[in-house]
């Protein structure tokens, strides 16, 4: 195994879009504290959690004693592998649930030795969770359950959200089964990549090098929007998006052709199956129990974040409770108890924004 040994030294935002090349969804630029100051906070665990990821990727990490954009990260000797392959993203063994679904995707591959598809035709393919919904119905649900909502409910981009964060959710899944799969050498991943150009009539096979550099040159775009590109990707493919976001994307699909002669450019994944001993059949109906027992659990941990618990968007403070109430029009079971809880709090919560909205005017109209 070659590793790298060369100490390299990096800004806390770049720490964080390494892991996001390597497959985390850079959940830190999402926090109350970086969208203020552009740094993490110390005192919530996202350094700490961090850190964790970092050290599935070197094999030492290092922080600086610097505060906030003064913090450094010394990362040492980029490891071949990923060592997180053994685990679920936040370095944690996988669940039981997560060994269901494991098992239920191998079962999946066996009909589709040798394919080559992108992660969402996977996830169509194996038959995951479907997202597939009807988006006027939850809306109608979601309004009919709360009854009477603020003007500035955002009703549609909730329903939206809720729909991508299945979405995230199937490829989480998928994406943390295979590594563990490969990891036991029952299957092999090959990563491969393409782009569009406006010379050619069909995509065209790049190396991971210049898939990268795209990526990176993308990435810098955006900073002049001061936006990520974990924001940007979620955008992109988000049944909603608002006008600025949707300006945005043009702009990078003019910088795509203007600089590289490239339209889009995409990622596919050769899966081969390597043994095909079935260790446990799973039917579907299990799998989708699994799925939705591990989304509710990683919807209430969400919850309980300080940038969703004080926030002043009515779909973070009320995200649990929303995902609840959509989740139970798709006709789920769901924990009562708790949406009870949620829903026996929303006038209070809703007076909470309203006082921190009007604090805000208040603090803007004094400058």
């Amino acid at each position: 195994m070659t590793e790298h040994t060369e100490q390299t030294v990096f800004t806390e935002k770049e720490a964080i879009e390494i892991t996001i090349a390597c497959g985390y969804d850079g959940s830190e630029f999402e926090t109350a504290r970086w969208k203020k100051n552009g740094s993490l906070d110390p005192s919530n665990g996202t350094i700490s959690s961090l850190i964790r990821k970092l050290k599935t990727i070197f094999n030492s990490v290092e922080v600086t004693n610097g505060r906030g954009k003064k913090r450094r990260y010394i990362l040492i000797g980029k490891k071949a592998e990923m060592t997180e392959r053994q685990f679920n993203y936040d370095g944690r063994p996988p669940t039981e649930e997560d060994k269901l679904m494991e098992e239920y995707i191998f079962s999946r591959l066996l009909n589709f030795n040798s394919q080559q598809f992108t992660i969402t035709k996977w996830i169509n393919s194996i038959k995951m969770f479907p997202v597939e919904l009807n988006m006027n119905y939850l809306k109608e649900a979601l309004i009919d359950e709360l009854g009477v909502l603020p003007i500035a409910y955002p009703v549609r981009q909730i329903v939206s959200d809720f729909v991508y964060e299945l979405n995230i959710r199937n490829k989480g899944v998928l994406d943390a089964s295979l590594n563990r799969l490969e990891k036991k050498g029952r299957i092999e991943v090959v990563e491969k990549y393409f782009a569009k150009f406006t010379v050619a009539d069909d995509p065209q096979e790049l190396n991971k090098e210049a898939y990268d550099d795209l990526k990176e040159s993308v990435s810098k775009f955006l900073e002049g929007y001061n936006v990520t590109y974990y924001a940007f990707a979620k955008a992109k493919f988000s049944a909603r998006k608002n006008r600025k976001m949707a300006a945005i994307i043009e702009e990078v699909d003019k910088h795509l052709i203007e600089n590289h002669l490239v339209e889009y450019y995409y990622k596919e994944y050769e899966i081969k199956v390597l043994n095909k001993d079935i260790k446990r059949e799973v039917e579907k109906q299990k799998f989708e129990a699994a799925f939705i027992t591990r989304f509710i659990k990683l919807t209430i941990e969400r919850q309980q974040r300080e940038d969703y618990l004080n926030s002043k968007y009515f779909q973070k403070r009320f995200y649990l409770m929303n995902t609840l109430i959509l989740l139970k029009a798709l006709k789920i079971d769901i924990p009562w108890d708790i949406l009870q809880q949620e829903k026996e709090t929303v006038m209070e919560r809703c007076i909470q924004i309203d006082n921190m909205l009007f604090e805000e005017k208040r603090s803007e109209s004094a400058f």
